[in-house]
């Protein structure tokens, strides 16, 4: 894997418009990891109509315990960031 791609592993976040919103992604990828055991980057793509690409269905979490939903200053938007994620 190249380091490009790598270093887009170590610090992913998105973008959401309501704190509900980024707590709905949360909780759905904390259903699938109790499902799985893991969740896919790929999975958080699809949950937030991203695009998908074949490298993100080689990494995500075994869980999500240091994610976090902080506010964007002076915007009416919400971040969710990711700790990094591991080859699955």
């Amino acid at each position: 894997m190249s380091e490009t791609v790598e270093q887009v592993y170590t610090s992913l976040k998105v973008v959401m418009t309501s704190r509900e919103d980024a707590e709905t992604v949360i909780n759905r990828m904390n259903e699938i990891i109790k499902h799985f055991g893991f969740v896919l980057v790929q999975d958080l793509n699809v949950l937030v109509g991203l695009p998908l690409k074949y490298s993100d269905s080689k990494r995500g979490w075994f869980n999500l315990k240091n994610a976090k939903i902080r506010k964007i200053r002076k915007q009416d938007l919400y971040s969710i960031d990711f700790p990094p994620a591991e080859q699955v």
